[in-house]
């Protein structure tokens, strides 16, 4: 380990970012509310650890046990200690595909004791609770976090370039994806333990996560058949409730290393920037890269540059640019995403990207998707009663089409067409009525939203919670409402400086909200969202 990051320029410390004054965390008491209220919030699941205890069996006998087990934990979080028994991972190796004889082709499950994740999750409810008090998480961390989801750095990702393009002097902008190996399982726990440490997290606190991470051990089950134990040296524990909570805090100073706009969503990490001048901007990117090349050394964690990417993206305005130089990391050159090179997208936090933002290659993943949802309604339509049919759209079909569908709306009819008439085909599926019958009524007769109404839906209920304050800062932040005294609950419209720049959700999603009934703009709550929109729609 130490002789593949001998040439690390600076130590991780050096990055870390200046903290306000605060106090330090402290472990609260825990009562039998706060343990029940944690063990509702796991699932319950009949697989079980080393102890074979599972969660199921556990919600059911905490009623008798949780005065003992109040007392026991809070016991653990007055001295820092924790039972070795809590930190013995039972890793089952579930087959994926091809040859069953070469191991890579399995994946391994890390199942922990129970009552370690109940502790964990009372943990992790408190810890998030201090974090975010104190604003100690990354602002665009939009990973494990609660309000958060894909959908946002999406709509920050896109807001960047969007911003770049709408300048009098538009600008060229790239966006470079950076690729990890087994971020989460080469976290140093020495380092970590130094960034709790820096973030508040001392004394009693910072003792009881050195127990929690380290003397850990995982043995593999197979059959009736175990492995002897082995040790854990680094990473935070997988299938574990804190795991993901910890590498946020690990990730959280990547910012201070360079001038990029970072997004992070976990350990998938965006960088983006723009400049006028597309030759300075491949330039300032190198630069740039070098420093963030640096802080993955610093911190022991491997980039994957074979699986890093870059997209440039020109604005409409202006030639498409053939760089002769590309992009670097240690001298080895990054792939780009393009037209004429040998990969045409890039998926992003789910959503396939491509230099034109055309979302041709979305359009085609979600339809591979829809095609499979209406094939198996179209199998069962003479088998299956109308109300599980109605249930299964709603599952496979309704729920692909609503999660991708924010990007698309705005785009030209032609490049719809094969959703919309998938769509109208497989509503007819599940009436289980041939082709020819029309489907306006189906879709009025069901409760179904078109294509178009969908979106629009989707649109309103994320503005909703833009106007309910119920999204990221960052995201609450692109979006002005109209004026302090906001009787209608409008947002201000962008100016577009051409047809193109229509298409950005910066643009689009104040103007959907805005042509909304009085009604659906002043509802106080997504339940009464969804009941006036229905009703604006049937006055129509």
């Amino acid at each position: 380990m130490l002789a593949k990051y001998q040439n690390q320029k600076k130590k991780y410390s050096e990055f870390l970012p200046p903290t306000d004054n605060h106090p330090d965390f402290v472990f609260n008491y825990v009562n039998e509310s706060i343990l029940m209220d944690a063990a509702k919030k796991l699932k319950p699941k009949n697989s079980g650890g080393s102890d074979t205890i599972s969660t199921k069996l556990l919600k059911e006998v905490l009623p008798t046990i949780k005065i003992p087990l109040c007392h026991l934990f809070n016991l653990s979080f007055k001295t820092g200690y924790i039972p070795n028994e809590f930190k013995i991972a039972k890793i089952i190796p579930i087959y994926k595909s091809e040859n069953k004889h070469d191991f890579t082709n399995y994946r391994p499950i890390s199942l922990l004791s129970s009552f370690s994740k109940l502790q964990e999750k009372i943990v992790a409810t408190q810890v998030f609770k201090y974090l975010n008090k104190y604003k100690l998480l990354y602002e665009h961390q939009y990973g494990f976090r609660k309000s958060h989801s894909t959908i946002h750095p999406l709509i920050k990702f896109l807001d960047n370039i969007y911003n770049s393009f709408n300048k009098d002097s538009s600008e060229y902008s790239i966006g470079v994806f950076i690729d990890l190996k087994k971020a989460f399982d080469t976290v140093d726990f020495s380092i970590l333990l130094s960034k709790l440490e820096h973030y508040g997290f001392r004394q009693v606190a910072n003792i009881w996560f050195q127990n929690y991470l380290t003397n850990r051990f995982q043995y593999v089950s197979i059959g009736e058949t175990n492995s002897s134990l082995l040790p854990i040296y680094c990473g935070v524990p997988q299938g574990s409730v804190l795991g993901p909570l910890l590498f946020l805090l690990y990730i959280n100073d990547l910012p201070q290393c360079s001038d990029f706009c970072k997004l992070l969503f976990a350990d998938d990490t965006t960088l983006q920037l723009s400049n006028t001048d597309p030759t300075r901007l491949f330039h300032d990117a190198n630069s740039q890269l070098d420093n963030v090349s640096d802080w993955f050394k610093a911190n022991l964690l491997t980039l994957n540059i074979k699986k890093t990417k870059f997209i440039l993206f020109s604005p409409p305005d202006k030639e498409y640019f053939n760089a002769s130089d590309g992009l670097y990391i240690d001298d080895v050159e990054i792939d780009r995403i393009g037209q004429n090179e040998s990969t045409k997208s890039f998926k992003f936090v789910g959503f396939h990207l491509d230099e034109c933002l055309s979302w041709e290659f979305h359009i085609k993943n979600i339809v591979k998707s829809l095609s499979l949802a209406n094939y198996t309604i179209a199998r069962t339509k003479h088998i299956l009663p109308l109300t599980v049919r109605k249930t299964i759209y709603m599952t496979l079909f309704q729920s692909h089409l609503e999660y991708g569908i924010v990007p698309l709306g705005k785009l030209p009819r032609n490049m719809l067409r094969t959703l919309i008439s998938l769509q109208k085909k497989c509503i007819r599926n599940v009436a289980g009525i041939k082709g020819f019958h029309s489907s306006e009524t189906l879709f009025q007769e069901m409760g179904i939203l078109k294509f178009d109404d969908l979106f629009d839906f989707v649109c309103t209920k994320l503005m909703f919670k833009c106007s309910k304050s119920l999204l990221p800062t960052p995201i609450l932040s692109i979006f002005e409402s109209l004026s302090h005294s906001n009787r209608s609950n409008s947002f201000k419209i962008e100016k577009c400086k051409n047809k193109f720049m229509e298409r950005f959700p910066t643009a689009f999603l104040p103007r959907i909200w805005n042509a909304n009934s009085l009604s659906v703009r002043l509802s106080q709550s997504l339940d009464s969202l969804g009941k006036n929109y229905k009703l604006s729609k049937q006055n129509l």
